[in-house]
């Protein structure tokens, strides 16, 4: 049965709110879901939609109404203003629909403000915590990467401050901002919005010398990155990590333990990526592409068409793409009727993300000399040819 809203509601893309306050509440879709209260003597009924990249159009992030005095008696008040920002999924790809328009908005704002501004989770239902994924923000390292343009404070006074905002259960601020702006990272118009939100990021990871060094700095580095979880592993990784040794400046990097900023970093001096289809690869946006040729290379298994996500980022950024496709390998079952009703919409794409992957270690050491050989070959614009293997 479909919805029933108040037909004098006001629907808004934005919410700008004078002495404005956030009330979280948990129901059977997520954790940490909100809405905000006015607490100005008023008639206020809004219903605010923002960008969800996940269904590719609008929906309907939280309501904004009228508080009670019951109600406000319960909530906490912070000086400065509160900034709501999208949370779609603990997941960086997702987060980079976010993440680049919230930098565009708040980057510049935060650095100059004389007051304080607290950056305040927009949880969608999608996220999901403490349904499917842990309701405590010291794992959710989307979020420090959503904010992180805005801030140097580091990954663990991050997770505190929110921790403290969320658990307050409510917080009233001088001032209350929320949106979720629509960005679309496939579009070639996008290229220039990533490369600045790369410079805002690692501003707020690298030293000021690195910064100003940036875009002179001779990279050789090639990152092959191995995931040691127990989905889309690669089963011969032994075998493809002794192969690619006999390249020049191959360096086996595991992701899994270091920090956000770490990685950052990692990536920010390598000209290539080398690692199965999911989350290392969107590392490629802190590739330095604007300086200079840069190449991802994206394991992938034989079966089925496969997506085209990051062939179409890395030809929005600038990156060169080569493709090695391997054999699927021991899939992790799951029976949940959300993981089942995916499967039927996206078939192998699905299955895959739940399986190991065995590939041609001959095959991967070819494809990342190629890239190495082409990076090799000087500054400039890259010619987009999709190499798909």
């Amino acid at each position: 049965m479909a919805a029933q809203l108040d037909s004098g509601a006001a629907f808004e893309l934005s919410l700008s709110l004078d002495n404005g306050c956030v009330r979280f509440f948990n129901d059977s879709g997520s954790s940490w879901l909100s809405e905000v209260l006015a607490t100005a003597p008023q008639h206020l009924y809004t219903v605010l939609h923002g960008w969800n990249e996940i269904v590719l159009g609008y929906s309907k992030m939280l309501v904004a109404k009228q508080a009670s005095a019951r109600k406000l008696r319960r909530c906490i008040r912070l000086s400065g203003t509160g900034v709501m920002l999208p949370l779609s999924l603990n997941n960086i790809f997702h987060a980079t629909f976010h993440a680049v328009p919230a930098a565009e908005r708040w980057a510049q704002a935060a650095a100059a403000s004389s007051s304080e501004i607290h950056f305040i989770p927009l949880v969608y239902r999608s996220a999901a915590f403490g349904v499917v994924r842990s309701a405590d923000p010291r794992s959710w390292f989307a979020w420090e990467y959503t904010i992180r343009a805005m801030t140097r404070l580091s990954g663990a006074e991050i997770a505190r401050r929110t921790s403290e905002i969320l658990n307050a259960g409510c917080c009233c601020f001088e001032r209350l901002e929320a949106a979720a702006p629509p960005f679309n990272a496939y579009a070639r118009s996008s290229r220039e919005r990533l490369y600045r939100f790369r410079r805002a990021v690692l501003g707020n990871v690298l030293s000021a010398n690195e910064m100003q060094s940036d875009a002179q700095r001779r990279r050789t580095r090639v990152l092959y990155i191995p995931r040691e979880h127990e989905d889309r592993a690669i089963t011969n990784e032994a075998e493809v990590s002794r192969s690619l040794r006999a390249l020049p400046n191959v360096e086996r990097l595991v992701f899994d333990g270091l920090s956000l900023s770490e990685q950052l970093r990692h990536v920010s001096e390598a000209i290539g990526l080398v690692s199965v289809f999911g989350q290392a690869l969107v590392w490629m946006v802190f590739l330095p592409a604007q300086h200079m040729r840069t190449f991802v290379v994206e394991l992938v298994q034989h079966e089925g068409a496969w997506k085209q996500d990051y062939v179409r980022w890395a030809a929005t950024l600038g990156v060169r793409h080569f493709r090695s496709r391997g054999d699927m390998a021991a899939c992790k079952p799951d029976s949940s009727a959300l993981h089942r009703a995916w499967q039927r919409k996206l078939r192998n794409y699905t299955r895959f993300i739940d399986c190991n992957l065995t590939v041609l270690a001959a095959d991967v050491v070819e494809k990342t000399g190629a890239g190495i050989a082409w990076a090799r070959g000087g500054n400039g614009d890259v010619v987009r040819r999709r190499d798909r293997g």
